[in-house]
C-alpha cells in the first residue's frame, strides 16, 4: 500500500483513545498528546525513509482516512450491512458516525495538528 494509508490508518486508530466503539460516541476525540508521541517515536526511526513529499502529504491522511472508513461504513448501512460484519441492523451507521465525530476533533483541531507536525518535521527532517 501507499505509505499515507497506512500511517493515516494508524494515526486514526492510535489517537482515538475512546476507540472504534466507544459506549458514549459523544466521547470521541483526536488526542493530540498521543499524536505528539506518535510524531516522535514515528520520525526517530522512519524519517531516513520518507521524502518531503510525504511529510508533505502526513496532514491530509489524517483527515482521510476517517472520512473515508466513515463513508464505507455509512455506505454499508445503506446497502444492507453486507460488506462488513455487523452486530445490529443499525452497527455500521453507529461505526460510521464514530468516525465522523473523530473527524470533526480532528478538523476543530487542525491548527494545533500542524503545528505538532510542523515540530516534529523540525525536529527530525
Amino acid at each position: 500500500g501507499i505509505i499515507h494509508y497506512d500511517l493515516g490508518d494508524c494515526i486514526r486508530s492510535c489517537c482515538n483513545p475512546k476507540g472504534e466503539e466507544p459506549n458514549d460516541i459523544s466521547s470521541t476525540y483526536f488526542d493530540l498528546e498521543i499524536f505528539d508521541a506518535f510524531l516522535h517515536g514515528y520520525f526517530s526511526i522512519a524519517i531516513p525513509y520518507l521524502t518531503k513529499a510525504d511529510l508533505f502529504y502526513i496532514p491530509h491522511c489524517i483527515r482521510i482516512l476517517p472520512f473515508e472508513l466513515g463513508v464505507r461504513f455509512l455506505t454499508d448501512f445503506f446497502e444492507g450491512n453486507k460488506y462488513f460484519k455487523s452486530k445490529s441492523k443499525e452497527h455500521n451507521l453507529y461505526r460510521a458516525e464514530v468516525q465522523f465525530r473523530l473527524l470533526k476533533s480532528i478538523n476543530d483541531q487542525w491548527e494545533r495538528i500542524e503545528k505538532i507536525l510542523a515540530k516534529a518535521v523540525d525536529k527530525y527532517f
